[in-house]
């Protein structure tokens, strides 16, 4: 689901959550953002007691989720649009206990959030003069896509079924042909024999 999505599912809806401690609170929201934008599962920022301590909460997933602190004096260094910026418990209203919302718009003046608010409806709000209070964010990068292993013993089988297949009379290319296809086939049983030798060993050790 994208951000987009997220919000019109979401907006001007109140009471939003994942239980019943959640439910109507700012986390309430950025949990279920969490699940459906970002899609990961349960509860990736763990032991937390308050909006203000998900900087400081058990990561589980550090391969997709980065921590970054606010630095007041870099006017610079800016969420992106989509992360979850963590307010302190000076945030106005919060009564200590800090805030939670997702970008929607950012400079270094202005920053607009969607969040839940102490019960209020889903929607995005202004919350460019709680800069003061911006403690961090939650950056989500997506895990790049894993290339399977080439297996070299698929190009050998397609040369080979690509050279039993002609059908030439010339002299000379029928003997040729059958050499290439012998010598093709052997190195295909060296690949074959080394490829089951690996993975008897790899099961034996219990490497994945």
């Amino acid at each position: 689901m994208t951000f987009g999505d997220f919000v019109t599912k979401y907006d001007l809806k109140s009471g939003v959550g994942t239980n019943s401690s959640d439910k109507g609170e700012c986390v309430g929201i950025y949990n279920l953002y969490t699940r459906e934008v970002w899609g990961l599962e349960g509860y990736p920022i763990q032991d937390v007691s308050y909006a203000k301590d998900l900087l400081e909460g058990k990561n589980t997933r550090p391969d997709v989720l980065k921590i970054i602190y606010n630095n007041p004096s870099d006017p610079k260094q800016l969420p992106a649009v989509g992360d979850a910026v963590v307010f302190t418990g000076a945030f106005a209203g919060s009564g200590g206990m800090g805030h939670v919302g997702m970008v929607v718009k950012v400079t270094a003046t202005e920053l607009n959030i969607y969040d839940q608010y102490q019960g209020a409806h889903c929607t995005i709000r202004k919350r460019g003069n709680e800069w003061k209070s911006v403690k961090g964010w939650i950056h989500f990068e997506a895990p790049k896509p894993v290339t399977p292993p080439v297996d070299p013993t698929v190009a050998l089988k397609a040369r080979i079924a690509e050279l039993e297949k002609l059908n030439t009379t010339k002299d000379g290319v029928i003997a040729a042909q059958k050499k290439e296809i012998e010598t093709l086939k052997a190195q295909l049983g060296e690949l074959t024999k080394w490829q089951t030798l690996r993975a008897l060993v790899r099961e034996l050790f219990g490497i994945k």
